[in-house]
């Protein structure tokens, strides 16, 4: 017998007050009150009861299409759980509008700041949260709210003085202890955002200690804690990796990757910064590596920076592939998502390279032409490298000079000055170096120095004696005492004022214990290699006793002895082989008495007309003679009829031809064959 409605409200009101209440129990209640039809003047809570418990049981769409059926002033009074559905349905835009038009509650705030921090207005997100940071009440838990601010500051980019500040001060309040683990891992992703690596890593290991006895304490098992601790540890393999240590990174990646974490964004960093190590290896791996970020899932966990660094990841490793069409439909996407992007343009350019070698530097061009300040100077740069590569060093130094941000840096100085030598363009790679001394007064004091010192060394080299001296004057009003400064100055003077070259060599500092340093004793270590070993000889000689020196000249003797008899028993061995070698019948050394020399003497014996076959060699004649392989074809042709069947064959026609008679002449031949048609009578 089905209950009463005044009892399923009862039980409807119990279980929606209730801390530990069930949302597929209200659900059930909310439906059955409303089948029953008479719910009365409790119709519209049991409607939002039904929408709330479909909401927290993730049933969005059926939400939503409850939602469409209430009246206006009911839907209105459930604006954030109308919000909320289209939030988790990833429709933002119709979520803010609802957000817009309701009361601005602490929730409604809250639904705001989270639509904007998934939209990539992360700036709008941060003002967001510190809204409802001002509306929340003070005995209230902020560490949620506190951990979505800073995910906000970090990955936003364009901050403010005081946005900074309160970043900062929250940064250090982090560190101490009672701070929860999620706030302080979202405080070293805006660390890693600032470039401050070391401090991210600090807090990063912090936090993984904090997180381990944290879940330790809520009894939760091994793998739990892995899973939960997977966030923290890519991020810190990202550091390390920032680092240039690619080993350790990789091996914790690896490490997260065989635990198999549950959130797929964790999973697809991972991969995606294994194949970022890994380069233009392993590119087969690499790109099954990327194949879980495609996944609609996965695309909706990601940010708009992740989704774009994964897929130019996969196009590049396309390319490396040469599968250039694929790589032509991630350009497309690339270009459709992320319009205007300056990597798009770098990737264009280097498949146009494989492509169309002639059109990619026509394509860089473009992209620079739609790009501005600094997102088109890495477009800038790659445009000299293609022209460099392609050998039109004019038109890469007329690139580089178009790059004003970089022209009197020091690397780009010294890359002009180097494409103008080797085009043999002295006098431009001196107005190069002129012009950035002459405007490094505004760059930092190192950058200066280092501007002036390579500078004026360059123009030393290349004979501008005055211009180098006005550097290195220079650099010592920046650096005063500077040795090599002083060093410069003195060889610049030396060539066109020796008496301001004599002026400042005086303050040339002294060298450190030169008074110790013997000269004489220093010339007389520094003799040739070849007589140094006779010196030492000498030298030896003159201090040794006369005892000593007599055996020594007598052990020289011996040596010198024997070495004779050596070299007397090497002349008359060597000419017993040459007696041995010369013919018999030489006599004499006069060369007109000798016999006519043998005109075979070059063939081998066994070729010579008078060579004679001796008898144990008889035996062996044709058995082992002819080339190699003769052996085998001697005994193919042992079985070989064909000569004897062509024979046979060219006899049989001749006999033929002897038995039948001679054919007669063509005409004769006509006039038998029109004979043999008659019809005998």
């Amino acid at each position: 017998m089905a209950k009463p409605t005044a009892e399923l409200l009862s039980e409807l009101s119990t279980q929606s007050q209730a801390d530990d209440r069930e949302p597929d129990l209200i659900l059930e209640l909310a439906q059955k009150i409303l089948s029953n039809g008479d719910a009365g003047p409790a119709l519209e809570s049991v409607q939002r009861c039904e929408i709330v418990a479909l909401t927290h049981l993730n049933r969005f769409e059926e939400a939503l299409q409850k939602i469409k059926l209430l009246p206006a002033d009911v839907a209105a009074t459930i604006s954030m759980e109308h919000g909320y559905c289209l939030y988790k349905m990833d429709r933002f835009d119709e979520a803010m509008a609802v957000a817009e038009a309701a009361p601005k509650t602490e929730a409604i705030l809250q639904l705001q700041a989270q639509v904007l921090y998934r939209t990539g207005d992360f700036e709008g997100a941060l003002h967001g949260f510190k809204a409802v940071k001002e509306v929340l009440d003070d005995d209230a838990d902020s560490q949620e709210l506190d951990s979505n601010m800073v995910a906000a500051y970090a990955m936003g980019k364009n901050h403010d003085a005081q946005t900074k500040e309160d970043f900062e001060a929250l940064g250090a309040e982090v560190v101490q202890e009672g701070s929860s683990f999620e706030v302080m891992f979202n405080v070293a992703c805006g660390y890693i955002e600032q470039g401050r690596l070391e401090d991210a890593m600090k807090c990063l290991v912090q936090t993984k200690a904090v997180c381990e006895d944290a879940l330790a304490e809520d009894d939760l098992d091994l793998e739990e804690i892995a899973d939960e601790c997977a966030p923290i540890n890519v991020q810190l393999a990202f550091t390390m990796q920032k680092h240039s240590n690619n080993d350790e990174a990789m091996a914790l990646y690896q490490e997260v990757i065989s635990n198999a974490p549950s959130d797929a964004q964790v999973l697809t960093v991972a991969h995606n910064n294994i194949v970022a190590i890994k380069g233009a290896k392993d590119l087969f791996e690499s790109i099954k590596r990327t194949k879980g970020a495609s996944t609609e899932v996965t695309q909706k966990k990601l940010t708009e920076r992740q989704k774009k660094a994964v897929l130019f990841n996969r196009a590049l490793l396309l390319l490396h592939m040469s599968k250039l069409d694929q790589c032509q439909q991630c350009l497309q996407v690339l270009d459709k998502d992320f319009p205007g992007d300056p990597l798009t343009g770098l990737l264009r350019a280097a498949l146009l390279t494989k492509q169309h070698p002639t059109k990619a530097e026509a394509a860089i061009q473009d992209a620079i032409q739609s790009q501005d300040g600094d997102k088109a100077l890495r477009l800038q740069l790659s445009l000299a490298q293609l022209q460099i590569g392609s050998g039109n060093v004019k038109s890469a130094v007329e690139s580089l000079h178009a790059i004003k941000s970089l022209q009197h840096t020091p690397g780009m100085v010294a890359t002009l000055t180097s494409l103008h030598q080797a085009e043999h363009d002295t006098p431009a790679a001196i107005a190069v170096v002129e012009q950035a001394i002459a405007n490094c007064s505004t760059t930092p004091r190192h950058t200066q120095e280092l501007t002036l010192r390579e500078g004026a060394k360059f123009l030393l080299g290349h004979q501008q004696y005055e211009k180098a001296a006005a550097a290195f004057d220079t650099l010592l009003k920046i650096k005063p005492g500077d040795p090599e400064a002083v060093a410069g100055l003195v060889t610049s003077y030396a060539q066109f004022d020796p008496e301001a070259a004599e002026k400042y060599s005086e303050s040339i500092p002294d060298l450190e214990a030169a008074d110790s340093i013997d000269a004489e004793a220093l010339e007389a270590e520094t003799v040739e290699q070849a007589n140094r070993g006779a010196r030492r000889r000498e030298k030896d000689d003159d201090d040794e006793d006369p005892e000593s020196r007599a055996a020594l000249a007598a052990e020289a003797a011996a040596k010198e002895a024997l070495a004779a008899k050596r070299r007397a028993v090497r002349q008359e061995k060597r000419k017993a082989t040459l007696d041995k070698r010369l013919p018999k019948d030489l006599k004499g050394t006069d060369p007109s008495t000798w016999p006519a020399l043998d005109a075979e003497r070059w063939l081998p014996k066994r070729d010579r007309s008078y060579y004679k076959v001796r008898r144990s060699q008889k035996k062996n004649l044709g058995k082992y003679g002819g080339s190699q392989g003769s052996a085998l074809v001697a005994a193919d042709n042992k079985y070989d009829r064909s000569e004897e069947a062509e024979a046979r064959k060219q006899e049989e026609e001749k006999q033929k031809e002897k038995e039948e008679p001679a054919s007669p002449p063509p005409k004769q031949q006509q006039q038998q064959k029109q004979k043999s048609k008659r019809p005998k009578r």
